[in-house]
């Protein structure tokens, strides 16, 4: 999945960084929003995978330090800068950066910021020059620093490419681009700019600034720079914490409407401004709903015909649902939970549990606490989430009562209570910091569990309008049939006597932190659900990936973690698990969805450790780049899912979570399934049918079906042996040329194949004449006297567009 990165190290403005990250996370849900440091910036491989580079609001000069500082390269030859990489990504590679107010000025060739005064700060910025001329500063007075005293809220003028108009901005401390017009030969086209008969701008109606630049988008080479003298990443609605703190309250809007239609106007200005970076913009309006929505609806992936927004801005944690695939599933789950220990009074009117509470106003009427205290059945509180479960199928209470109910105080509560001091990015201090900025702790929120035995549903599609568990599960024991007619592997000396099953119970939520989180980090909880339960969620706004990464959870990406038992005897096989993961997702499209869709499963393989990527053509003229792409044997492919395995030692077994994220829907920033149908249909001659679109449902339900048969298949033979075979044909790493970076000099090598006892990724120096094809590639793990490098998964990452392995820090 494609990255958004922001620079978050010294200089930067916590308050502008965070609500950098917030918007740029509601207006581009397809990409992963994600902070970085001057150090990774100047040394990790970020840029193939990254669709922007954002340097926020904060401190010209703190940046100017920082992101120049040289750093050692691995080899020890030579030093690297941030600066000089992220000059690399935009000019050479075409990468696109957005520079806003201090990150502006210091993307400019001449800094000018308040000339004359004790504040000033004058000089050259040789380091990045996307604008060729001076940003100069402060366009309106009252600057202070680390105060919002100087803040105001100001109009600039868009041009017609954006619809003419004015758009209100949040202000304090940004420049103009002066005289910016002078360069358009250059490449600089000016996007909107400060009125010219505004009697507050510095200098009064005859000031300098006055109709100047306020945001000009820049050519750079090959790549593009967007930068920004205001601030259009901080949010103008009424119940924003920077229109409460404004400092000149006269410029704010004079009702609350005028406030709402000022936002609405923000997001849909600035979301404009971004697609002119061929990013894709999702703009929060129900009227313009994404192509994502539209695949869903017409897919119809759920029985409502009304369907609220997927996700709330701040994001709201949504009720989970208990449902069963097997009878007596989720009746066996409940016992086991109830075997935990819980304070004496463990319901919701329990002080010693965390619980919602409505906000203050008006209430919604359809909600009832009677119904919700008669239904509870009873709380608990694990080592990182509080859980309350309810039966909403009690006699004492209608089941629609208690639906709706709970999904009130969910949509409602008050969230005061878990306010928690947001993370200190290296040593910010910055235009607009006052005090410390606070974001709500989502794992400290209570999570509330509907279960639903015996089969049963929720009694309408409100509580899941973007998951249809029915087709879920029908889709499942549809994959498992086509397996069962057609073992992926011939099973004739396996014994069954007691097979797992997967997803015989599982959960499935809206919102949730991360289904990863959720089952990993609460260790009672993990000890006691069986094997094969499954979290499943539209959203994920914690997701975790290997190394620390974060998921990106956009609408249309399939995502979902499962409770794995490994008995110790098999310790050593914990690190194939993350193999078989990805060859499930792979051998799913081509076996468990059915014979139509073996074509199109051809085109996906495995990229060690544990991501799947899949074959895609050039892209059509006009059309966002896909990013992360990479070329073997002349094919170009993008990725489209990745796998993470969580472990931990529990009594004699080891406790596994597996997660898995697929992009189903999305045809960027990367590809999904519907992608590769589209690609293919578009190829097909005119006597053969188009394969018709994959639901995530019926995609979920393969991909389990066939996992289920592999992990029994692992578990009964305890080796990766029975799989050496299919890896090999899937992966795209067989005699692969590589340069190995961790060694002294770096090593030209070449892949051959994984260990077979420890599962390590095997390479032998280019001058071998070993292959993959040999028995010894895929044997066990190399001696001091044979020619092999085996590199640990966990501890190394590859970089498939330089065809490099390096340590992943």
């Amino acid at each position: 999945m494609s990255n958004i990165l922001i620079y978050a190290g010294p200089g930067t403005s916590q308050s502008a960084l965070s609500h950098t990250i917030n918007t740029l996370r509601v207006l581009l849900p397809s990409y992963d929003v994600q902070t970085i440091q001057a150090k990774s910036i100047a040394l990790d491989p970020w840029s193939s995978s990254t669709s922007l580079f954002v340097i926020p609001g904060g401190r010209d000069l703190p940046y100017l330090d920082a992101l120049t500082q040289q750093y050692p390269l691995p080899s020890g030859r030579s030093t690297v800068s941030a600066v000089e990489r992220i000059n690399d990504y935009v000019r050479r590679d075409g990468g696109s950066f957005l520079g806003i107010c201090a990150g502006a000025y210091f993307a400019s060739s001449f800094c000018d910021f308040e000339e004359g005064t004790p504040l000033e700060v004058r000089g050259e910025r040789p380091a990045l020059r996307f604008f060729p001329g001076t940003c100069k500063g402060t366009v309106y007075p009252g600057f202070v620093y680390e105060s919002d005293a100087g803040s105001r809220v100001v109009q600039v003028k868009l041009n017609a490419k954006l619809g003419s108009g004015s758009l209100a901005a949040h202000y304090n401390g940004g420049g103009a681009f002066m005289h910016a017009e002078q360069y358009k030969q250059q490449g600089i086209e000016v996007l909107a700019r400060y009125s010219s008969d505004d009697p507050t701008i510095a200098g009064g109606e005859q000031s300098i600034f006055s109709g100047q630049p306020a945001v000009i988008l820049t050519k750079a080479d090959k790549g593009q720079a967007l930068l920004f003298g205001v601030h259009p990443e901080f949010p103008m609605g009424p119940r924003s914490r920077f229109v409460k703190q404004i400092g000149d309250v006269s410029t704010l809007p004079a009702s609350f409407q005028d406030s709402e239609l000022q936002e609405s106007q923000r997001l849909r200005a600035l979301g404009g401004i971004l697609k002119l970076l061929s990013l894709e913009v999702s703009i929060p309006e129900s009227q313009n709903e994404s192509a994502v929505r539209q695949h869903l609806a017409g897919l119809s992936l759920s029985t409502s015909s009304a369907k609220t927004p997927s996700i709330t801005d701040p994001p709201r944690l949504t009720p989970l649902i208990l449902m069963e695939t097997e009878s007596g599933a989720v009746h066996s789950v409940l016992e086991s939970l109830r075997q935990l220990p819980r304070p004496p009074t463990s319901k919701i009117s329990s002080p010693q549990l965390s619980q919602l509470t409505l906000r203050e106003g008006p209430h919604d009427p359809d909600f009832e606490r009677d119904a919700l205290r008669s239904a509870e059945l009873f709380g608990f509180k694990d080592v990182n989430d509080t859980f309350h479960i309810f039966l909403p199928t009690s006699q004492s209470a209608t089941q629609q009562q208690t639906e709706t109910s709970l999904q009130v105080l969910c949509r409602d509560a008050d969230y005061q209570a878990y306010l928690t001091p947001s993370d200190s990015r290296g040593s910010p201090s910055g235009e607009e910091m006052t005090d410390q900025v606070v974001e709500v702790d989502l794992n400290a929120v209570p999570k509330y569990i509907l279960a639903y035995p015996s089969g049963a549903y929720p009694s309408s599609g409100r509580l899941m309008p973007y998951f249809n568990a029915p087709q879920f599960i029908k889709s499942l024991a549809a994959s498992r049939q086509l397996l069962r007619d057609a073992p992926i592997i011939a099973s004739s000396g396996i014994a069954w006597q007691a097979p797992v099953t997967i997803a015989s119970a599982f959960v499935y939520a809206q919102v949730v932190t991360s289904t990863q989180t959720m089952l990993d980090k609460n260790y009672k909880v993990l000890s006691r659900l069986p094997t094969g339960f499954t979290a499943i969620a539209t959203h994920q706004v914690s997701g975790r990936g290997r190394g620390g990464n974060a998921w990106i959870s956009p609408l249309g990406c399939l995502q979902f973690s499962s409770v794995l038992h490994l008995p110790s005897s098999l310790a050593s096989g914990v690190v194939f698990v993350q193999y078989i993961a990805g060859l499930a997702i792979v051998l799913a499209v081509r076996h468990a969805l059915g014979r139509a869709y073996v074509e199109v499963g051809q085109k996906i393989r495995i990229k060690w450790p544990n991501d799947v990527y899949a074959e895609v053509g050039e892209d059509a003229p006009g059309q966002e780049q896909r990013k992360g792409t990479f070329t073997v044997d002349g094919k170009r492919y993008a990725k489209l899912a990745g796998v993470l395995v969580n472990s931990q030692f529990a009594g004699k077994d080891f406790a596994l979570v597996v997660g898995c994220g697929i992009n189903c829907l999305n045809s960027r920033p990367t590809t999904s399934l519907s992608d590769l149908i589209s690609i293919h249909n578009a190829t097909l001659p005119t006597d053969r049918s188009a394969l018709p679109l994959v639901s995530q449902e019926a995609l979920l339900g393969a991909i389990l079906a066939t996992f289920e048969q592999l992990w029994n298949i692992f578990i009964k033979t305890g080796t990766f042996e029975p799989f050496k075979e299919l890896y090999r044909d899937i992966w795209l790493h067989s005699d692969q040329e590589a340069t190995l970076m961790d060694t002294d000099p770096p090593t030209h090598a070449r892949i051959v194949g994984i260990s077979s006892d420890f599962g390590m990724l095997r390479a032998v120096p280019v001058e071998h004449q070993i292959t993959s094809a040999d028995y010894d590639a895929w044997s066990k793990s190399a001696t001091t006297t044979s020619p092999f490098i085996d590199l640990q998964p966990d501890g190394n990452s590859f970089d498939m567009l330089q065809n490099l392995i390096r340590r992943k820090e």
